[in-house]
């Protein structure tokens, strides 16, 4: 979990809402200022689920992304409280992801409630 949705916060709130994810935090990991795109890879070989709000805009980012061999899904942008109950509600559509065995950057759409992947090859 990126520390741009919320930190120690929503990964607490999370797990005392009854869902049993083994979340780890990028801060527990790596440093504050380690590249997205390192903690990224970690988390592939690590078989976990990537969740954050970066957009992953520059064209590095996207080339490596489109080849990415793990799962990342980009949640909106909204306060600490909303991501909560976002994650909450679309959590199955996340595990839905994982347990298919798809891989690649998709992004939640707050206003359709849609997952759809990001870059196509």
């Amino acid at each position: 979990m990126d520390r741009c949705l919320g930190g120690r916060w929503l990964k607490e709130r999370f797990q005392s809402a009854g869902f049993d994810a083994d979340i780890v935090l990028h801060d527990e990991v790596f440093g504050r200022d380690e590249d997205d795109l390192v903690w990224a890879q970690w988390a592939a070989k690590e078989k976990r689920i990537v969740l954050t709000r970066d957009l992953f805009r520059s064209e590095f980012q996207r080339r490596v992304l489109r080849e990415y061999p793990g799962l990342i899904v980009i949640l909106p942008a909204m306060n600490t409280a909303d991501t909560l109950d976002f994650l909450i509600r679309s959590w199955p559509r996340v595990v839905h992801l994982a347990t298919q065995g798809l891989s690649g950057c998709y992004k939640f759409n707050a206003a359709t409630g849609r997952l759809a992947k990001r870059w196509r090859n």
